[in-house]
């Protein structure tokens, strides 16, 4: 998954060690998750007719 660096940084919450930023999750929250896309999802005909049944209610 890649991550762009929005450049926003709180004022608390932050450390450093060893010249990294740490924060308590995977990712800081100045990072925009840009995602990643393994190409087109194709849903099962029986899922559609599920799910077409459902906003018919």
């Amino acid at each position: 998954m890649t991550h762009e660096d929005a450049g926003w940084r709180p004022d608390l919450g932050l450390e450093e060690y060893g010249g990294s930023e740490l924060w308590d999750h995977g990712i800081g929250p100045h990072e925009v998750n840009s995602a990643e896309v393994d190409g087109d999802i194709a849903f099962p005909k029986e899922l559609k007719e599920g799910l077409a049944q459902l906003d018919d209610e």
